[in-house]
């Protein structure tokens, strides 16, 4: 099951609903550093239209709870244990923003003094919620990029902060995975990945309506 949830530039599109199903000598021994030859043709299916994405490791740099996130020019995607988290910005709002701070740099560089970016967010957000997971739920983070980052703030620093290309919640129900990951038109879209001895009636999700506004 195949679905576009965020789009880089927040331009949506009707959802394309399929069943990925895969037999019992392509999927049920994925390997999640590299694929054997009988594994071959899901491995390309799977990574067919990829795009780069940065879901970028918390290690105190973020919010308590989240565990990775992703940065879009109009919107984020955060990784929790609840379920995965989108948050889509008013353009307005943003631009508005980019202005101010252009105009901060500006008073300073006349010698005024510094003052802080006051961000408003507005929006709108939800959550990606799946009723009735399993126990045995695990959430990881697949494909790491070359670079490391580092962070420093007034809280502290964070160091050797690793980015990825796919989060993945496995065992999400009995052999039963969801894979969040980047299309080729930059949107970011999940699929669930039914394995053999799966019952897709167990899935149900449930979206949960957040407040993004400040």
């Amino acid at each position: 099951m195949k679905r576009s949830i965020l789009h880089r530039a927040l331009s949506w599109r009707p959802l394309a609903i399929g069943l990925l199903l895969a037999g019992p000598n392509l999927f049920a021994q994925r390997s999640t550093t590299s694929a054997t030859p009988d594994h071959a043709a899901i491995d390309a299916l799977l990574h067919d239209h990829d795009q780069r994405i940065e879901f970028i490791e918390n290690k105190g740099q973020f919010s308590d709870g989240v565990l990775f996130k992703a940065e879009f020019p109009l919107g984020q995607a955060l990784a929790t244990r609840e379920g995965m988290v989108m948050k889509a910005y008013d353009a307005e709002a943003v631009r508005q923003r980019q202005e101010e701070g252009i105009r901060i740099e500006q008073e300073m560089h006349d010698g005024r003094p510094a003052r802080p970016l006051v961000w408003r967010e507005k929006g709108h957000g939800w959550m990606m919620h799946f009723l009735n997971t399993s126990a045995a739920m695990r959430i990881e983070s697949r494909d790491a990029h070359e670079e490391v980052n580092n962070y420093f703030s007034g809280h502290g620093h964070a160091t050797d902060v690793r980015s990825y290309q796919e989060v993945w919640y496995t065992g999400v129900y009995r052999n039963t995975d969801v894979r969040y990951y980047p299309a080729a038109d930059g949107s970011l879209e999940y699929d669930i990945l039914c394995m053999p001895g799966s019952d897709p009636r167990e899935i149900a999700i449930e979206l949960k309506a957040l407040s993004v506004c400040a």
